[in-house]
């Protein structure tokens, strides 16, 4: 554990790490961990990870799947130049999440995705979270999403006022691009997939060929016509 933080710290000029299924359990006392040409970062599994101590100030890309935690959210907060990031969160982070990432565009989200509507109830946000997003990947593989949470999603960030039947919506900018992780099989048989929020919306599905049958359905609004 103490021989990786020394070796992160050596890696000077790196631009891509990735670290999976690991336990860090004592940092050696090292204060700082600075990769300054650190551009990529994939963090799967890797419980007590150097959150508090890593410095990437060129980072831009933070993936891997992994669950929020308060460390995380601290270096979040000290990163706002990432862009692109893929995480997990609990219900009782994601107000914290929300916060510390507001500069945010792309966003592959999994865990308590019910916060990205449900903000005003369970949260002390203000406004919807993530206001420059640009594209957003529902991230729901266990358990799927349900019709209505999907439609309450899509009339938030997708659709303008009219287009959604809402007399005002507080997001400032409609996303680009709502994506939805799953098999081809699962997102067929999704409850979501007969709604009527879907007329005129262009579909596109991406496949992963190293993850075999997932994919990723993308769905894009058009414009309003003025």
């Amino acid at each position: 554990d103490v021989a990786l933080c020394f070796g992160l710290s050596s890696f000077f000029n790196l631009e891509r790490l990735w670290i999976q299924s690991t336990t860090i359990s004592d940092s050696g006392g090292i204060s700082s961990i600075p990769m300054p040409r650190l551009q990529w970062l994939c963090i799967h599994k890797a419980a007590n990870f150097p959150w508090l101590e890593l410095q990437c100030t060129s980072l831009e890309v933070l993936t891997g799947d992994e669950w929020v935690s308060p460390p995380m959210i601290d270096f979040l907060k000290r990163h706002p130049q990432l862009r692109d990031i893929d995480l997990r969160v609990h219900d009782h982070l994601f107000a914290s999440f929300a916060h510390a990432i507001p500069h945010v565009e792309s966003l592959d989200l999994g865990g308590y995705i019910e916060g990205l509507v449900e903000w005003q109830d369970t949260t002390d946000l203000v406004e919807p979270p993530f206001p420059n997003l640009k594209r957003l990947v529902l991230d729901r593989t266990d358990e799927g999403v349900e019709q209505d949470l999907f439609e309450s999603i899509v009339r938030t960030y997708c659709l303008s006022p009219s287009q959604s039947n809402m007399q005002t919506n507080p997001r400032k900018r409609r996303l680009e691009c709502l994506a939805i992780f799953g098999t081809t099989e699962s997102l067929k048989e999704a409850k979501w997939s007969d709604s009527s929020l879907l007329k005129g919306c262009d579909r596109t599905s991406r496949n992963y060929s190293h993850l075999g049958e997932w994919i990723c359905l993308e769905l894009r609004w058009p414009e309003e016509e003025h």
